[in-house]
């Protein structure tokens, strides 16, 4: 008869299997006797003295007799399995003279020590690529989330829950370099979105993500998953997008003009958002282009144009909670564009800023259509904290301008 196959889950909540079945619920209510039991697994190559594991246990309460408590964790531990009739864990915590040990002559798997050993052997160095991709592969498998969500918050959890994540973000990136090198954009794509199902604000994951939807045709998801990246920094962190990611953006919307097209098709394309009402809502990457593009334009022919910002502040001391600004912010976003003219530019610059470009009017209309904002803005805005104000400035395009002058602003 085979020996029973043990595996032991600490990724995530902690479990225990034996021979596919999860043994041992009862852990889940016994928290004490269950942070023994993760403890000396993952200490596992050495005895634990007495000492350590009352300081573990118990470092934040004074108890009467400690060594007592702590006898009567072990005993439940192995009432436990005597009364779930597992023979296989029968000896798995030694006793020896003032220490405890998981058992390390046990026949069983254990995913944090398995996710270690094919990271460092997919570093073995002359490893060919596909080799070292394949182990990267099981270590992306095992890795299911932090360590011990159950004692996340344990002092002697936390700085191995970081070093695990850390070892896995480092072989996610060494892992998507080798997928480069051997031009597997697909799998990339794969990678990126299991890696994000771990951790979804790591920045860099998201950049090669999109560039790998590029790489394979996909610009439509490619815009959605910047879309989604930009929205998730802005809604959850309360930051504003990184300038790669909004470079990526760019490169993004030239992907479809690298391959030719009639005249016919290109204006097509062009005229496809023709209908759309008020001011043109755009990524500040393509927003400075569109400024340089108006400059010029201005310049030659001697116009006018002005730089608007509008910002959204608290008059309490109290930041805003992300969600709520964020909500806030696309409030002010649909009164922008809908009291803009369609000839005008919108942007996002910051957390708490738009950026809006006024070609062709002058310091006094440009006044009236911010005045026009704001009173519409308040009046839908039910928050009695938030301020919004703005600074208009005039750009200085005529060559004949004084450089020194300074513009008016609200």
């Amino acid at each position: 008869m085979p020996e029973a196959r043990i595996k032991i889950k600490m990724f995530g909540s902690f479990e225990i299997v034996v021979n596919g079945n999860v043994v041992l619920p009862q852990l889940r209510q016994a928290r004490k006797t269950c942070q023994l039991l993760e403890y000396l697994i993952l200490k596992k190559d050495r005895p634990v003295p007495h000492e350590e594991l009352l300081e573990m246990l118990w470092s934040d309460k004074e108890n009467r007799n400690p060594a007592t408590a702590l006898r009567t964790l072990l005993h439940r531990y192995r009432a436990l399995v005597e009364q779930s009739g597992l023979p296989e864990l029968s000896n798995s915590i030694l006793t020896a003279r003032g220490a405890y040990q998981w058992n390390p002559d046990l026949d069983c798997e254990i995913d944090v020590f398995e996710f270690e050993r094919f990271c460092q052997e997919a570093r073995t160095p002359g490893m060919e690529n596909r080799a070292a991709i394949q182990r990267y592969q099981r270590m992306l498998e095992i890795y299911t989330g932090p360590l011990l969500t159950n004692s996340a918050e344990e002092m002697w959890v936390v700085p191995k829950s970081v070093y695990y994540h850390d070892l896995f973000l480092e072989s996610v990136f060494t892992m998507l370099d080798l997928l480069k090198a051997e031009e597997e954009y697909e799998m990339i794509v794969q990678v990126c979105r299991k890696a994000m199902d771990v951790d979804m604000f790591d920045e860099r994951l998201h950049l090669e993500l999109m560039m790998a939807l590029v790489k394979t045709g996909k610009k439509r998801e490619a815009l959605s998953q910047y879309y989604f990246a930009t929205d998730l920094q802005y809604k959850q962190l309360g930051i504003q997008p990184s300038g790669e990611i909004r470079a990526v953006y760019k490169l993004i919307v030239q992907a479809d003009q690298e391959m030719e097209a009639d005249i016919e098709k290109v204006q097509t394309m062009l005229e496809e958002d023709s209908e759309s009402y008020g001011a043109f809502v755009c990524e500040y990457e393509i927003f400075k282009e569109i400024f340089q593009l108006q400059r010029r334009m201005l310049e030659r022919y001697n116009g006018t144009m002005f730089l608007a910002l509008l910002t959204i502040s608290n008059t309490s001391e109290q930041r805003f909670d992300n969600m709520v600004l964020d909500n806030i912010m696309k409030r002010l976003l649909t009164v922008a564009q809908a009291n803009l003219r369609r000839g005008d530019t919108i942007s996002r610059y910051s957390v708490t800023q738009y950026v809006v470009l006024l070609p062709a009017v002058t310091y006094e209309t440009g006044r009236v259509v911010m005045d026009r904002i704001k009173k519409t803005f308040y009046s839908e805005c039910v928050k009695s904290s938030v301020v919004m104000t703005y600074k208009l400035r005039p750009l200085c395009i005529n060559k004949y301008d004084a450089p020194g002058k300074k513009p008016s602003g609200e």
